[in-house]
């Protein structure tokens, strides 16, 4: 995912949890709603 969104102008970061039974999220930080 990071790749898809890495080069937008406003991104941030993001992080990643996973539960041990495969269940995950990924939350990306961006500067604005704009962005």
């Amino acid at each position: 995912m990071e790749d898809l969104v890495k080069d937008v102008p406003g991104f941030l970061g993001m992080d990643h949890a996973q539960t041990p039974g495969g269940l995950g999220i990924t939350v990306g930080y961006f500067r604005d709603a704009d962005a």
